[in-house]
């Protein structure tokens, strides 16, 4: 999941310390039909923007996707197999903090609903496409949420 709430500022990435991630997927799959579910924290650590001292908020992403496969009908019996999904996700991000004050414009929580396709051809590679439609923001104070976001991945499977 792409970050989707944070402030309009630019921090160098080399100055920031790793911030500690926490996280878990469950997945079943019965028949033709899988549902999945994932979580990832993030706790932010300080990190400096010139004689700035600056901290990100923690933040939490998560999903709970439905997939079905489209086509075949028995796993194994055909080369590639083709998925539809839909899904609900999000990310919720606490306030950020500037020489230890709080940041007003920064945090809160974002909601999208993620229909989606997925192409699995032979047993390494796998094509996926989704379009997320953003249904709730609560973002504090004055920020940009998106409105919609299209991603899309080739994943090679060692």
């Amino acid at each position: 999941m792409t970050t989707a709430i944070s402030s309009m500022r630019t921090f160098s990435s080399a100055l920031a310390p790793p911030n500690v991630l926490l996280g878990m997927s469950a997945s079943h799959a019965v028949k033709r039909w899988n549902l999945s579910a994932n979580v990832l924290a993030a706790v932010a650590t300080e990190g400096e923007f010139g004689a700035t001292r600056h901290q990100f908020g923690d933040s939490i992403n998560y999903d709970v996707t439905a997939k079905y496969r489209l086509w075949p009908m028995e796993v194994g019996s055909a080369p590639g197999q083709w998925f539809v999904s839909f899904g609900l996700n999000g990310e919720w991000r606490g306030h950020e903090h500037e020489e230890s004050l709080r940041v007003a414009d920064s945090g809160g929580h974002m909601l999208y609903l993620t229909p989606g396709l997925q192409v699995v051809i032979g047993s390494k590679w796998v094509l996926e496409a989704s379009f997320q439609q953003a249904v709730q923001h609560d973002l504090d104070g004055t920020q940009t949420g998106e409105t919609y976001k299209i991603s899309g991945g080739i994943t090679y499977l060692f």
